[in-house]
């Protein structure tokens, strides 16, 4: 019996097959830590709404004088073009959204300037220049309000 228990274990060994050996264990490599992506930025506050008031004419001419004031045709480009108050920029309301970021470094100038910004429509039937006057304000403007309009300005003879 012992003869038969040391061939069956001959004949397993004899069978089976040579132990492979195992490779040297590595030490894990540390991960990188992933960097956290940057913060997104924050929206920014919307700025300080302005003030709006109003001006008249002969408040006007003595700051064209010192070149303290700038001047903003509200009305559509077409009429604009056919006229206007001279040195006059154009922001049409119809177009607000559009041609304020174009016109936009003119405003924040005059503003360091200390100039005043005035706005101004066909004549004090429109409502466009008051409208204007408090979408810039929304946007941190002050802003003065030329109710007369082209055509009072007209009718006074300047220009």
């Amino acid at each position: 019996m012992k003869m038969l228990a040391g061939a069956f274990t001959a004949a397993l060994l004899a069978g089976c097959t040579p132990p492979v050996p195992t490779p040297p264990v590595e030490k894990p490599v540390a991960e990188k830590p992933v960097a956290k992506p940057a913060p997104e930025p924050r929206p920014t506050a919307p700025p300080e709404p302005g003030k709006v008031t109003s001006i008249r004419i002969d408040q006007i001419f003595p700051l064209r004088l010192e070149e303290k004031v700038l001047l903003v045709d509200v009305r559509r480009s077409l009429f604009y073009q056919l006229g206007h108050v001279d040195g006059a920029v154009n922001l049409p309301l119809v177009d607000f959204e559009k041609a304020y970021p174009a016109i936009k470094p003119q405003l924040d100038a005059a503003a360091e300037a200390g100039k005043v910004i005035v706005t101004y429509c066909q004549n004090e039937t429109c409502p466009d220049s008051r409208t204007t006057a408090e979408a810039l304000a929304l946007r941190g403007h002050d802003v003065s309000i030329y109710s007369g309009g082209l055509d009072e300005w007209r009718a006074v003879g300047v220009d």
